[in-house]
């Protein structure tokens, strides 16, 4: 008699959603504040974030956090991947 295999590990049911799906603007501008406000220690606030996912392209409005900002850029964007997954995270910071 052949044994069936058992039931589907709950993250396999998930593994085509995860290949199709993107993270939405705000799951990406509340991730970018909260990586800011942990790498370099600066306040932020999410309205000063705005995300354009057609382009994945990052803005921050302020100019005072603009310039503390971009010096770190590379090692914020690491991080964005890290957290959100290439496919979600922004490819660039203006």
């Amino acid at each position: 008699m052949k044994k069936t295999p058992g039931p589907k590990p709950l993250n396999a049911l998930f593994d085509r959603y995860k290949k199709i799906l993107k993270a939405p603007e705000a799951a990406v501008c509340d991730a970018a504040r909260a990586v800011i406000e942990e790498l370099l220690g600066v306040p932020i606030r999410t309205e000063q974030i705005t995300y354009s996912p057609q382009t994945r392209v990052l803005h921050i409005k302020h100019g005072l956090l603009k310039s503390e900002v971009l010096p770190h850029k590379t090692e914020i964007l690491n991080h964005l991947k890290g957290r959100l997954g290439v496919r979600s995270a922004p490819q660039d910071i203006v």
